[in-house]
């Protein structure tokens, strides 16, 4: 029984070694879909609050050998920020649709292949920008008017801000192959010392927002191998 089973395995890597997937296999174009969970923050809290974003994947990958590998490939990515802040004398409520697009470059270090399913790790570096669309809506309250005053008054502005930014960001990763289907879950994390938060800052200093800010964001996606 022991020598079936060994012979089994042996069996099986021999075919593994021979059959399995190859370097040329696991290079060529890709594209599918992306979704994220992004960490944001904006001005009128400094808390960060998860925002659901979701889109699209695509580029080339080349593998010079069975294991090492490298990438290009750019993205874009969409989804709604909203967000409420209430105090005694103000409340102040945002609602905000982003767009988050971007290229990265990645080493690609597949540890594990067989006949038809390959992991790997990733490391990389990219660059982002945002474009946000935002509506903020402030409402002041007289001082010591009581709940019944805050329930029945205020004075209401609302202001429309148009808001871009873009910055340097490092992209960590785990992927898995089977055949062409592609399954990745990445992080990526801004470079503070670049000041790379994709910061999206109005230029209308004037006014109570001045900023959104992807703080982190990981990533969930499949893509095909053509």
């Amino acid at each position: 029984m022991n020598k079936m089973f060994f012979s089994a395995i042996v069996s099986l890597l021999i075919i593994t070694s021979v059959y399995g997937i190859d370097e040329k296999s696991k290079t060529g174009f890709f594209g599918g879909i992306d979704l994220g969970a992004v960490s944001i923050e904006d001005s009128l809290i400094s808390p960060t609050r998860p925002v659901f974003s979701y889109g699209f994947k695509g580029g080339y990958q080349f593998y010079g050998s069975l294991k090492h590998g490298a990438r290009l490939g750019a993205y874009l990515n969409m989804g709604n920020h909203k967000n409420i802040h209430r105090s005694e004398f103000r409340n102040s409520e945002l609602e905000a649709f982003g767009l988050r697009y971007g290229i990265g470059a990645d080493y690609l270090y597949d540890f594990y292949d067989n006949v038809n399913m390959t992991l790997g790790l990733s490391a990389g570096l990219g660059y982002e920008f945002a474009s946000h669309s935002a509506r903020v809506k402030i409402t002041s309250f007289p001082a010591g008017g009581g709940t019944r005053a805050r329930n029945n008054s205020g004075t209401a502005t609302t202001t429309d801000h148009n808001l871009f930014g873009g910055g340097g960001q490092l992209r960590l990763g785990i992927h898995a192959y089977f055949l062409n289907h592609q399954f990745e879950l990445e992080i990526f994390r801004p470079f503070e010392i670049m000041n790379g938060y994709t910061s999206s800052a109005d230029k209308n200093e004037g006014e109570a927002f001045t900023f959104i800010r992807t703080i982190s964001s990981f990533h969930l996606s499949y893509t095909y191998r053509f």
